[in-house]
């Protein structure tokens, strides 16, 4: 029996974090809200919204109790899809919030438009610190 390689999956996932941490810091300084901006980009996203996704969401988040810090509750739910998809919510934003914010206190001052096009969003790649 071969070993299965997650390696891509595990890179794709912490990919979409940077673009989506990107997306962020372009939607603040085009002056939305911080939180709106990162509710609107994680709330619509592939690793959020497919079940299949949001399962490799917590095997790959560094915040995968997020949502009970953030809701401090059970989670309700009707279905494994409903219930993964609601963790992975919470798991994504906050990777992505965390991402954001190291960027945004990054030293370096290196702007995210000068690295290359992200592959996966359609945003400019953000340099991995």
């Amino acid at each position: 029996m071969s070993e299965v390689d997650n390696s891509d999956t595990y890179r794709s996932y912490w990919h979409s974090v940077d673009c989506a941490a990107g997306s962020v810091i372009e939607n603040v300084d085009d002056g939305q809200d911080e939180q709106d901006a990162l509710w609107e980009v994680c709330d619509g996203s592939y690793w959020v919204i497919y079940t299949h996704a949001a399962t490799k969401v917590m095997q790959y988040s560094d915040n995968h109790d997020a949502y009970f810090e953030h809701m401090g509750e059970a989670i309700e739910a009707e279905s494994w899809g409903e219930l993964v998809s609601k963790l992975a919510f919470y798991a994504f934003f906050d990777d992505v919030s965390d991402r954001y914010q190291t960027l945004r206190n990054d030293e370096d001052g290196d702007d995210e438009e000068d690295g290359e096009p992200c592959t996966v969003c359609s945003e400019h790649e953000v340099a991995q610190s």
